[in-house]
């Protein structure tokens, strides 16, 4: 992952700001987080998941492109009623 395509000092401050987080991090645990070298990598290290657990984040997993794209062909409505619609073939928020 390029290291400059993400603000780091937000993502720590998100992380230490909420008071159920599992420990304080800094810059420097993050880019361990993010620094990965091939795609097995990424998927043995999982930093998605890392990320979410340190946000204390819940039912995430779900919300996936492909749970998102299907949702939307069965509730064009419903969907756009949540602020999301398809531009260009991408799901924007």
């Amino acid at each position: 992952m390029n290291q400059d395509e993400y603000h780091r000092e937000r993502l720590v401050d998100l992380i230490n700001l909420n008071p159920n987080k599992p420990r304080s991090v800094t810059p420097l645990d993050i880019t361990k987080i993010f620094y990965i070298s091939d795609f097995e990598e990424a998927m043995e290290r999982d930093p998605v998941n890392q990320i979410a657990e340190l946000l204390r984040l819940e039912n995430y997993e779900w919300n996936s492109y492909e749970y998102v794209q299907q949702e939307y062909k069965d509730n064009p409505t419903e969907m756009n009623n949540k602020g999301i619609e398809i531009v260009n073939g991408i799901f924007t928020f």
